[in-house]
């Protein structure tokens, strides 16, 4: 989500578990910061571009 005056962004990497969906295991982060945000968001936005 981000906003005028917010950003906020969970973002997680597949650990490449095998195995049953349920126990795949994913690092993860929430943040705050608007310049984290965008860098994440902008692969998602080309990929979706793509498509």
């Amino acid at each position: 989500m981000m906003g005028p005056h917010q950003a906020a962004a969970l973002v997680a990497r597949d650990l490449g578990d095998s195995g049953p969906e349920t126990e795949r295991r994913f690092d993860f982060a929430i943040t705050h910061d608007r310049d984290l945000f965008a860098e994440a968001a902008r692969p998602l936005l080309q990929w979706h571009l793509v498509l």
